[in-house]
């Protein structure tokens, strides 16, 4: 049970609940900021190719694995394939990659890539694919909204996550197909029809 980490209010058994309604260029509402002086620093550990610093100094400001400590390991990888990934079997260990082309964009959207790969380490490590988790495209599904609505770590803008939000409709389809999934997670499934992304770029 997650109490005072990084998931959104309600994550339960792979279930994000949001009853905030999300508009405009926003991916996540007013809140933290990233100061000027981690920013500065980021950037400067990322052009000396330090990634494990850069990612420690993120990490330990915003705490993000509060949820997860203890449930992954964590290495930068020269990609092209991913962003992010993670594998691993229930209630184990889960193996936490992430590209080093990730670092080179803003501050908010490596976190936010960050993020949502330790969504996956709880839904795999933590609930061990506990029910509907089970489910690929769910567990996705799942891990892109907490990416986009999450306002407890820093915001970010819609042009870092374009290509994020671009990923998330395969997943979001894929539950558009399935009423009875729709069902189990009505909230985030509204949460993504009202976003400005799918009003206005999926009719």
């Amino acid at each position: 049970m997650i109490a005072g980490g990084n998931f959104m209010d309600g994550f339960r058994q792979g279930i994000i609940t949001s009853g905030l309604n999300h508009v405009a260029h926003m991916v996540a509402g007013p809140g933290i900021e990233v100061d000027k002086a981690t920013r500065k620093q980021f950037k400067s550990l990322v052009k000396d190719e330090n990634h494990q610093g850069a990612f420690d100094l993120v990490n330990s400001k915003y705490s993000l694995d509060a949820d997860v400590k203890g449930k992954y390991t964590i290495s930068f990888v020269d990609t092209d394939e991913f962003s992010g990934t993670t594998g691993g079997d229930a209630f184990q260990t889960q193996q936490v990659e992430i590209a080093k082309s990730a670092f080179g964009g803003s501050v908010e959207h490596f976190i936010r890539t960050v993020h949502h790969e330790f969504v996956h380490v709880y839904q795999r490590g933590v609930l061990g694919f506990a029910g509907n988790l089970s489910i690929y495209e769910v567990r996705e599904f799942l891990a892109y909204h907490d990416s986009f609505f999450n306002n407890k770590i820093p915001q970010a803008s819609y042009s870092d996550m374009e290509g994020y939000w671009k990923k998330s409709t395969t997943f979001y389809d894929y539950m558009t197909a399935h009423p009875d999934l729709i069902k189990a997670y009505q909230s985030q499934y509204n949460d993504f029809s009202n976003s400005s992304f799918y009003k206005y770029n999926r009719k």
